[in-house]
């Protein structure tokens, strides 16, 4: 089950810096019991979707459209270590062009870190940080070397090497800093609950909006990790509905989310009901666009059948695609496919195979209607990566569909 909340960090990212990472990675011996490993071979020989994705968003010309591609080739490496391939990961990181390459490593260092590797993440660790002492432009501007800083940090706290950390994050703004705030409060246990919620009070009189939702998010998680104490429950969820009142509805949503999410995997089904008929409340008192509802239908239905109404999901994502279809001119051409990737993430998670298959179909087709290749390439690229993330495997046919769609992508962008 996905949450498409921003507040869950859920979206990754060359000669000297390549040739440190082969030597450093690529003639490790491999070990069969490691899930987030696979060999050069394995990735040479096994065609994939994804491939497919990584060849679509490569095809995009560096200029006038280096922002676009680099964050399309990481998009499609966020979607392998997703899949645990942190392999294939790098080496799409390895052919990013920008500062989005640095925050990659950073990214495959913190995957390592939570898959229980932490002598691989060290060195990944080390390759976002020659990132950022790489000589830079008069035109770099300083927050990308932020975004790398920053997640390097986190992933050192959790190396347990925090003065490193501090260092590293000295002087970086609310945005950049986040991750280590997380990092940071992820340490805390049971008995420092009072020091989380005072933390939470703070980030709220602050007014900043980073403070804030890592403060919340913070919360979700504590409650997650101590939720056979009741008491400790029923105190922070009233904790975060007191603090949400100002957050932006997509963080209050996620929020919810969250909080349903931990009750359902907990067993707690009434209190999951409770709390996503809340979201579906909320969610139904907004005026918001198309594109912009139908990630939250989809990943609140998937909670619903998860926790036992099944039959409600089904009728809530059928009132979603009357939605899109009576209201799919009024979309804008480039944001179609947009809005019905999360109807077909949700049938895989409901295991309509079929149901999913005709929406990513259409899907891949909606993406096509603008004549330019870059919004096609966009949608190609989100599609195929949504595919990824369902576990929808494409028929023989759709696949050949996605190879000549993939293969008819060039001027004009």
């Amino acid at each position: 089950m996905k949450n498409p909340s921003v507040i869950i960090p859920i979206p990754v990212r060359y000669a000297l810096i390549v040739f440190l990472a082969c030597a450093s990675f690529g003639s490790d011996p491999v070990d069969e019991n490691d899930p987030v490993e696979s060999t050069q071979e394995d990735v040479v020989a096994t065609f994939t979707p994804l491939e497919l994705a990584f060849r679509a968003a490569s095809a995009l010309p560096e200029v006038p459209h280096i922002k676009t591609r680099c964050r399309l080739q990481e998009q499609v490496a966020l979607a392998y270590l997703q899949q645990g391939k942190a392999t294939q990961a790098k080496a799409c990181i390895d052919q990013i062009s920008n500062w989005r390459r640095g925050v990659g490593y950073a990214d495959i260092a913190q995957f390592h870190i939570d898959n229980g590797y932490a002598e691989k993440a060290e060195g990944f660790v080390k390759l976002a940080l020659e990132i950022c002492d790489q000589p830079r432009s008069d035109s770099d501007q300083a927050w990308r070397r932020g975004r790398i800083l920053g997640k390097a940090a986190a992933a050192m706290i959790d190396l347990g090497r925090a003065e490193e950390a501090q260092v590293l994050a000295a002087g970086l703004e609310s945005v950049e800093v986040s991750p280590v705030h997380m990092a940071q409060l992820r340490k805390l246990k049971l008995e420092d609950k009072g020091q989380l919620l005072a933390r939470l009070r703070r980030a709220v009189a602050s007014g900043q909006f980073e403070e804030q939702r890592a403060s919340l998010t913070a919360v979700c998680e504590f409650q997650e990790r101590h939720y056979g104490h009741p008491g400790v429950l029923r105190e922070l969820e009233q904790a975060i509905r007191d603090s949400w009142g100002k957050m932006p509805a997509q963080v209050r949503l996620g929020l919810i989310l969250n909080l349903g999410q931990t009750a359902q995997k907990n067993g707690e089904l009434k209190d999951a009901i409770r709390l996503l008929q809340d979201g579906e409340n909320f969610m139904g008192g907004l005026d918001w666009r198309i594109e912009d509802e139908m990630p939250w239908v989809g990943v609140y239905a998937e909670l619903r059948a998860a926790s036992g109404d099944a039959a409600g999901a089904k009728e809530s994502l059928r009132r979603a695609m009357l939605r899109y279809i009576a209201g799919e001119k009024e979309i804008v051409n480039i944001y179609r496919s947009r809005s019905l990737r999360p109807l077909a993430e949700a049938h895989m998670g409901l295991g309509n195979l079929e149901l999913a298959s005709e929406i990513y179909a259409q899907a891949l087709e909606a993406g096509w209607v603008n004549r330019n290749s870059r919004p096609r390439a966009e949608d190609l690229v989100g599609t195929i990566c949504s595919m990824a993330s369902s576990g929808f495997v494409p028929d023989a046919k759709m696949q050949k569909r996605l190879e000549t769609l993939a293969n008819s992508l060039g001027s004009p962008w």
